[in-house]
């Protein structure tokens, strides 16, 4: 492992420690672990947070509609559904808006967790392009189903409606939603672990380059060949037709030139080249392939 390698996973593991770290202190000194309970407040901040969330995710969203990338869109539902939960418990701060603590409160953020972690589960699947534009074709379904269940949550637990109206206790409604957070657990280390595996295959996958954000290195010692996985080639092969299709125009929509100084170096047909021979324009390192998953 090089120097940059050890100096990354030295990072990650600081960013795995740090928590851990956190809730070891809590424990073991319990007089940090400070109760203030106040309503006002804690409608506020929390409302205010979450609502900064929400408007990420929409944003995130919005770029993942106009790259039609699919994995980013169901990360950007994933945000939505926990900082929409999120506001939900806020909302249902007893003393501000409802007069009692119902479940509706208690039991909203664990929910919205759950949801989220379907969401990211999912967008670490690898995507043919067929079930790609499939997911994008259903984007405003898919995005409309999530706010109609936060706001079918909210009515029933602002007007007090059943299941959620009944008075519960955070320590008994911890207890009976044990299964859900080990679900919840589970699914999200499935993610983290195929997120993982991404990162190994495609590393390049956390920086840039002049075709996409996600891009795959393929340079071997002594020049050897490069491959594509089947997505990959359909994914080249349509951004090299004469209509260039989505990828190309992704590109366009990032910002980047599509005439002048990038058509020349696209060639003259404006094709936008996945590979950059050493020393080329297109950067110092050889053998990148783009790879739009």
């Amino acid at each position: 492992m090089n120097r940059v390698g050890k100096l990354g996973a030295l990072v990650w593991a600081l960013h795995l420690a740090l928590p851990l770290l956190g809730l070891w202190l809590l424990i073991a000194q319990p007089q940090f672990d400070i109760h203030w309970q106040h309503e006002p407040t804690h409608f506020w901040l929390i409302a205010g947070f979450a609502a900064m969330n929400s408007v990420l995710g929409a944003l995130m969203s919005e770029a993942a509609r106009r790259r039609t990338d699919a994995r980013l869109f169901l990360v950007a539902l994933a945000f939505l559904s926990s900082a929409g939960f999120l506001l939900l418990h806020a909302l249902a701060t007893p003393t501000v808006l409802i007069p009692n603590r119902n479940t509706g409160f208690v039991v909203a953020t664990p929910v919205g967790l759950l949801v989220a972690a379907c969401y990211g589960a999912a967008s670490s699947l690898e995507f043919s392009p067929e079930r790609a534009r499939l997911i994008m074709r259903w984007q405003a379904l898919l995005r409309g189903g999530l706010v109609l269940l936060m706001l079918g949550w909210a009515i029933v637990s602002l007007l007090n409606l059943p299941p959620l109206n009944a008075p519960i206790a955070a320590e008994v409604a911890y207890g009976e939603l044990a299964p859900l957070a080990f679900a919840g657990v589970a699914i999200y280390s499935i993610a983290a672990l195929r997120y993982y595996l991404i990162y190994r295959r495609r590393p390049a996958v956390t920086g840039t380059n002049d075709c996409a954000d996600s891009c795959r290195v393929q340079h071997r010692a002594g020049g050897a060949g490069q491959r594509l996985s089947p997505a990959g080639r359909e994914r080249r092969r349509t951004a090299d037709s004469p209509g260039r299709g989505a990828f190309t125009r992704a590109l366009r929509s990032d910002g980047r030139p599509d005439g002048g100084a990038g058509a020349g170096r696209r060639g003259a047909g404006g094709r936008a080249r996945a590979a950059a021979a050493p020393g080329s324009a297109g950067g110092d390192r050889p053998g990148v392939q783009c790879d739009p998953r």
